[in-house]
């Protein structure tokens, strides 16, 4: 057994699958090639590696774990977990103390960080959906282009049926009164680079074949890591298609992202369907929800 497995569980422990509220403390879990990200509302928590012998690893930013006074300090970065001391560089060396240590960065994330007007805590609001529940991954990350430094992310990933097939569907979420889904008179709204950026990724063949078998072996570790949280937070289901999932090769994939509008009661529904008609008319595929709302991505592609 490792020495750090008891972080690994409490860790697991406070992972809310989709299709569940998170709660008071409740962290999204995405899986990345060779890590796990575990989010809070949209911020990430911490992130999980291994090193050279297996032996995981944690960091989290040094903002969430410093004190108020420590926080306005200049270059803070990521601190280390390993066994049970969190180090950072020009700050004391803390202990890690169980689950309440987590508890405590997350006290700090909604205190501090927790964007409340942007789009990432109606994003984890819609993941507490029981038909959500088949979200498997979140800010799924593109590779940097030669043309754009910064890899694009698109902010949710599900499983649907569509016909015969398994198939993952991507989703880019922004509020209804966000500027980027606006259509000026002559100007391009900014959401439309975004999904042409998907679709000329997901557009060669090769690429969707990759991200196919990747969501399939994502669905897999999920089962797998799942059936080990059970056992420390008790019974939490997994949607679904994902279950079904990870009993295949490989996925479908639809290269179209599909437009998700989240309302928040501040945008009239007349002003917004001025620009809802002019990004249809462009190819766009939308859905408009609350964030109380099915998704129901499958539906649209």
């Amino acid at each position: 057994m490792h020495r750090s497995d008891h972080w690994c569980r409490d860790l697991l422990g406070l992972w809310t699958p989709p299709g569940h509220p998170s709660g008071d403390y409740g962290l999204r879990l995405a899986i990345r090639d060779g890590y796990m990200n575990f989010y809070r509302r949209g911020q990430s928590v911490a992130r999980v590696g291994f090193d050279r012998s297996g032996e995981p690893q944690l960091s989290v930013h040094a903002k969430y774990v410093c004190t108020d006074e420590e926080r306005g300090l200049p270059n803070l970065r990521y601190a280390g977990l390993r066994d049970s001391e969190l180090t950072h560089r020009g700050l004391p060396t803390r202990p890690y103390e169980g689950v309440r240590t987590l508890q405590s960065w997350i006290e700090v994330i909604d205190k501090h960080f927790t964007k409340t007007d942007g789009e990432k805590p109606l994003i984890d609001a819609l993941l507490g959906v029981r038909e959500n529940a088949n979200v498997i991954d979140l800010e799924m990350a593109l590779p940097a282009s030669v043309a754009n430094s910064a890899a694009p992310r698109m902010d949710v990933v599900t499983v649907e049926q569509l016909r015969d097939r398994l198939s993952v569907v991507f989703g880019e979420v922004k509020r209804v009164d966000d500027s980027r889904i606006r259509c000026g008179k002559e100007g391009t709204p900014e959401v439309l680079r975004q999904l042409a950026a998907y679709a000329a990724y997901l557009g060669d063949d090769r690429r969707r074949g990759a991200v196919g078998k990747a969501y399939a072996h994502t669905a897999q570790r999920l089962v797998r890591l799942n059936a080990w949280a059970a056992s420390v937070r008790g019974e939490m289901g997994l949607g679904e298609a994902i279950e079904r999932a990870a009993k295949e090769a490989s996925l479908g994939v639809v290269k179209e992202a599909v437009l998700v509008v989240i309302s928040t009661g501040r945008f009239s529904g007349p002003h917004w369907q001025v620009h809802a008609d002019r990004l249809r008319s462009a190819g766009v595929r939308i859905t408009e929800l609350s964030d109380a709302d099915p998704m129901n991505l499958g539906a649209l592609v």
